[in-house]
């Protein structure tokens, strides 16, 4: 597979309006797929969403494991959230706030700036195994909400790179197609359903494992994980089927 210089933008998947890409490739995340991860993975134990948006992710849940065991941040938060989204630097943090680590991290906007080769995710990640590395036994683990494709790039399989040095210990990928909602899309555009390739990266204990690999699975489907009011809980846009 060449190597990608920058993935796919999910927002050409976006029909009936022109949408710019979001400020920090800001895309609101499917409720659904946050229980899908959690039908899969234990996260009672506490998570930090550390580029959380406006909270859809921590706010479904907090709806499992009670708002007490979630902490939301991000680093501008929006003028409306789903959740208590506190405003901070993931990159600036330096403990670790809870067991596990869950978010749908931007790719290559970061900041105001533009990061090639995928540089936001890569920055995120990287940070956040090495906060789980220094916290020892109280670290669980990282999950990312992630085109799948950000696994299978050459450039960062490479020895040296994030992916041959911590490389994820379980790809949950979605059987069907998730599509991300572009921040600020009004609640009656209608969006083509998404064609990318979505899935759960999970990193686990020992998250330093040079040359190891990614055991894939393909056991979620999200359109078994939606709910009744989703969409109007969270003023998502309208999904037009292919």
């Amino acid at each position: 597979m060449p190597d990608d210089t920058a993935l796919p933008v999910p927002a050409a998947d976006v029909v009936a309006t022109s949408i710019p890409r979001p400020l920090d490739d800001h895309y609101r995340s499917p409720p659904e797929c946050m229980r899908a991860l959690m039908s899969m993975v234990d996260l009672s134990a506490g998570l930090h969403e550390c580029c959380a948006g406006d909270g859809i992710l921590a706010a479904v849940a907090a709806d499992q494991l009670g708002a007490d065991t979630v902490t939301a941040s991000t680093i501008v938060p929006p003028a409306e959230t789903y959740f208590a989204v506190e405003k901070q630097d993931f990159l600036e943090v330096t403990t670790l706030r809870r067991p596990w680590i869950v978010t749908n991290p931007p790719y290559s906007k970061m900041g105001g700036k533009t990061l090639r080769n995928a540089g936001a995710a890569v920055a995120i990640i990287s940070h956040a195994l090495q906060l789980l590395e220094d916290a020892g036994d109280e670290a669980q683990g990282l999950c990312c909400l992630m085109d799948v494709r950000f696994a299978l790039s050459e450039a960062r399989n490479k020895p040296g790179a994030l992916l041959y040095e911590r490389p994820a210990t379980f790809i949950h990928g979605f059987q069907d197609r998730v599509t991300m909602y572009p921040a600020g899309t009004p609640m009656d555009v209608r969006l083509r359903n998404g064609t990318s390739s979505y899935g759960w990266l999970v990193w686990l204990p020992p998250f330093r494992r040079p040359g190891g690999h990614s055991l894939f699975t393909s056991a979620l489907n999200s359109r078994a994980h939606r709910q009744v009011g989703d969409r109007e809980r969270f003023r998502l846009p309208l999904i037009r089927s292919r």
